[in-house]
């Protein structure tokens, strides 16, 4: 069955999307530590975490939605490389 959204709910959904277009658009300008992108060899997933739930809390009422779904502790699923399932992050998970 087909549950169709209120004006309402599009326009929450639209406004989580813009959130998340602008964190990855912040994730990958050179803004990040030392002037580097946040996504760039050497950094942990944990720490693209970190950025990622500040970025996202730092928005009016805006919560990360991965946090606490189905007990997942982080804001990101993260993978490295080939990896078939998305990683949870952690401080030894490196780009």
């Amino acid at each position: 069955m087909v549950e169709l959204k209120s004006s309402e709910e599009m326009e929450r959904m639209a406004a989580s999307g813009r959130i998340i277009a602008a964190l990855f658009q912040e994730m990958a300008s050179p803004t990040g530590a030392g002037g580097s992108p946040w996504i760039r060899p050497g950094v942990s997933t944990l720490e693209l975490d970190t950025f990622a739930e500040d970025f996202i809390r730092s928005h009016d009422g805006a919560v990360p939605l991965f946090k606490g779904q189905y007990g997942f502790p982080g804001s990101l699923c993260t993978s490295l490389n080939e990896e078939v399932v998305h990683g949870i992050p952690a401080a030894d998970r490196i780009l």
